[in-house]
This record gives structure tokens, C-alpha cells and sequence, in this order.
């Protein structure tokens, strides 16, 4: 995994996110703080996230906040995890480590499961694969043809 400085250089050049998406105040009493926003831009762009709405109590809708899994851990299932504010960060930060594979990480991570065989053969192919994946539990939907 790319370092904080690595992962703003990439925001900074590739986004034009001015001094990244991690600040380190110079007064060592501040805690460093995360864009969230900024970030949230770059996965939206990047069609990693996608907005769809839902019904609140009232009948509003609301924004809805998606990442796209479609195909990690079976074929043909339209598959999305809902993103959750402390989730923005971990995301951002394995989808600028890896553009291709970063956010397949995060779902597998998420979802506690590793993807489906072809996804980790191709992911070993690439060198991507890591013991924190080797370490997750088998996709127990592999192989099956029916969306879970």
C-alpha cells in the first residue's frame, strides 16, 4: 500500500485536489484531517460510487450512496454495498493504491469474503493479491448460479 504522501501526490497531480486529501496541520495539537468530500468526488468520477436515492420516513427521497461490486463474488449479479461515511477513506485509500483493484479489495474486505476464483486468479496475475485477502474466508457463492 502507497503511503499518505504517496496517496495525496496521486490526488494532487491525477485530481487536481489541492494539497491532497490528507492535511498534517504544522501545530502538532491538531489531529490531520481527511477531505471526505474531495474524496467522495473522486470515487464519483470514477464511477466506483454511484448515487441512487431511497425513501425516507416521510416519503422524500434521499441520496443513496453505492459502490459498485457487480461481479466480485459471482457473475451476473448487479451487486452494490452501500457506502457508509467511516467506509470513504478506506476506500479512497485502496482505490488510489490500486485504480483496477483497490475498490474489489475494499468489497472483499468489507464483505469479510474473498471474490470468486476468476477474480483472484486475476488479481494473483496482476500482483495484487495480498495475505490480508489470503487471509479472508472463501466466497462461499462460487460456483453457484443463483444471485445472492
Amino acid at each position: 500500500m502507497k503511503t499518505i504522501k504517496e496517496l495525496n501526490k496521486i490526488a494532487e497531480e491525477k485530481y487536481g485536489i489541492e494539497e491532497g486529501l490528507w492535511f498534517t496541520f504544522k501545530d502538532p495539537d491538531l489531529e490531520d484531517e481527511f477531505t471526505y468530500g474531495e474524496a467522495l468526488s473522486i470515487l464519483l468520477k470514477e464511477e466506483v460510487v454511484w448515487v441512487n436515492n431511497i425513501l425516507d420516513k416521510d416519503d422524500k427521497l434521499i441520496p443513496w450512496l453505492l459502490v459498485n461490486t457487480n461481479d466480485v463474488f459471482a457473475w451476473a449479479c448487479g451487486d452494490a454495498e452501500t457506502l457508509e461515511y467511516d467506509e470513504i477513506e478506506p476506500l479512497i485509500k485502496l482505490f488510489l493504491d490500486n485504480p483496477h483493484w483497490g475498490s474489489t479489495k475494499w468489497a472483499c474486505i468489507f464483505n469479510n469474503m474473498q471474490p470468486q476464483g476468476p477474480i483472484i486468479r486475476d488479481m494473483k496475475k496482476d500482483r495484487y493479491w495480498d495475505d490480508e485477502l489470503e487471509a479472508l474466508p472463501i466466497n462461499v457463492y462460487d460456483g453457484n448460479t443463483i444471485c445472492f
